[in-house]
């Protein structure tokens, strides 16, 4: 029963933001800007995020951005493949803004969580861009020393990248090479020792590879954002929500 329970209380799980602040405003995909001292942020298991601000109530479509306690969010669903809506939290901002959105995996077996990202950028309120090497860096064009960051950041990633798939391709690789042995009786305890330092030794190339793209890659992302915004004029809260945005001050 109390099993049960859990599992009910699991399903309709609702997770719920509040914020007080006065830097609490939300910017409607027709450019109208709500801003409010009280922002309550919801997230339904089984429906989609809204946000309510001075007593009114916005889905997530209707949604481009928003910002809670001074942390700017922005909506990507455009860029989820099934079309749920989802908002990245920024990491850098300024005259271009650095976006995260991180899904987090739970291992209902072991308990274990894991996650993955998915990184964005756009200037002021304007379009999202997914972070693409090529894309960025004409973005970041105009100052050298972010583009020796960025630079880094390709590194890594090419690195990281070639060190995972080759590291998961030795494991597979591995393990379909000693099952075939061993339901043939064809595989000495040797041979099977051997198979799986291999093996290991392929999943040891994927955590390497992905460590060098998650720490060391996205450090270099976010430091060639960043001296990008500080070799450039610093903008003022008010330049923050200019025209075409409608105030609404309800």
């Amino acid at each position: 029963m109390k099993n049960r329970i859990l599992l009910f209380t699991f399903l309709f799980a609702t997770i719920v933001a509040k914020s007080q602040k006065s830097d609490n405003y939300v910017i409607l995909n027709n450019d109208k800007l709500i801003e409010g001292e009280e922002m309550v942020y919801y997230k339904p298991f089984f429906s989609k995020p809204r946000i309510t601000i001075n007593d009114n109530t916005y889905k997530a479509p209707e949604i481009k951005f928003f910002s809670m306690n001074g942390n700017l969010h922005a909506n990507v669903t455009k860029y989820s493949f099934w079309g749920k809506s989802r908002f990245a939290f920024s990491l850098e901002n300024g005259e271009v803004n650095l976006f995260e959105f991180r899904k987090t995996y739970t291992d209902m077996n072991t308990g274990g969580v894991s996650s993955r990202s998915w990184y964005y950028y756009n200037r002021g309120f304007g379009e999202i861009h997914k972070v693409r090497y090529s894309s960025l860096r004409k973005e970041l064009s105009d100052n050298a020393k972010s583009l020796v960051y960025l630079d880094k950041f390709r590194k890594n990633t090419i690195i990281g990248k070639s060190l995972f798939y080759g590291g998961v391709t030795i494991f597979f690789g591995e393990a379909i090479y000693g099952l075939g042995k061993a339901l043939t009786d064809d595989l000495s305890e040797k041979g099977m020792k051997d198979n799986f330092i291999i093996a290991a030794g392929g999943i040891g190339l994927a955590l390497a590879g992905t460590i060098i793209v998650e720490i060391g890659g996205v450090r270099n992302l976010k430091k060639a954002v960043r001296e990008y915004n500080n070799g450039t004029p610093e903008i003022q809260e008010s330049e923050q929500t200019p025209e075409p945005f409608v105030r609404m001050d309800n």
